[in-house]
């Protein structure tokens, strides 16, 4: 069985702790690389099936490794993350074989999209619905909810939420853990946008059996109602 691996070529730490998980959740084993000659001697040992590749780096251009990887092999998806998201950059970055490129501050939850997208289009992993029941279903492509017969259809931002709530079912999240998995790294969101964000997404829960409770001081829980 093909073990999926992705390969995070990143010389900041931070950027690195973040993406890890995210790739981690789409059932990736994660390697990192923190400049290109460490990337070059993983690439020589290894197979990836997604690349997440730092704009610049201490040692040197990713273009240069962008287009030995390409030169390489044809079923490996790279995602450039940078700084450098000049429209000129963007396009000398596609040409020389990106699969998709986003721009840093980055939303964690649209990166993680991007890289199922991409997988999706390898076809390295399936597209499965979430089954919370006989009757509770969530589809995280087209997300919607449906509970029997009816379905609710979410926006992005909430449906970011609801499957990381869905993930941790039952369980409380801390306060913490939202700021970290659903803003950039580069923004500083108060707890105030927390709470407004989970109220949001409770409101479009109404009429089904998914509660998200508040843990006071905490965070939240989300209980289903059988």
């Amino acid at each position: 069985m093909h073990e999926q691996r992705a390969l995070i070529v990143e010389d900041h730490p931070q950027v690195t702790y973040t993406v890890r998980p995210l790739l981690t959740e789409l059932g990736l084993l994660v390697d990192a690389a923190k400049n290109l000659k460490i990337a070059e001697a993983k690439l020589e040992k290894k197979k990836y099936d997604l690349i997440i590749l730092d704009r610049t780096l201490p040692d040197g251009d990713s273009f240069d490794l962008l287009k030995r990887i390409e030169e390489s092999t044809t079923d490996t998806k790279v995602l450039i993350l940078s700084a450098s998201s000049t429209p000129d950059q963007r396009v000398r970055g596609l040409q020389l074989g990106a699969d998709d490129y986003l721009a840093k501050p980055f939303y964690p939850p649209e990166l993680r999209a991007r890289c199922m997208r991409l997988l999706m289009r390898s076809k390295r992993i399936p597209v499965i619905k979430v089954r919370i029941s006989k009757h509770l279903v969530y589809d995280p492509i087209q997300q919607v909810l449906w509970w029997k017969k009816k379905k609710r259809r979410f926006t992005h931002r909430e449906a970011d939420l609801l499957q990381l709530f869905l993930k941790h079912l039952r369980r409380t999240i801390k306060n913490e853990y939202l700021l970290d998995h659903m803003w950039s790294i580069e923004k500083s969101p108060t707890l105030a946008a927390v709470h407004v964000r989970v109220a949001r997404l409770r409101s479009h829960l109404k009429g089904m059996p998914l509660e998200i409770h508040s843990v006071y001081g905490i965070g939240y829980v989300m209980k289903y109602d059988s």
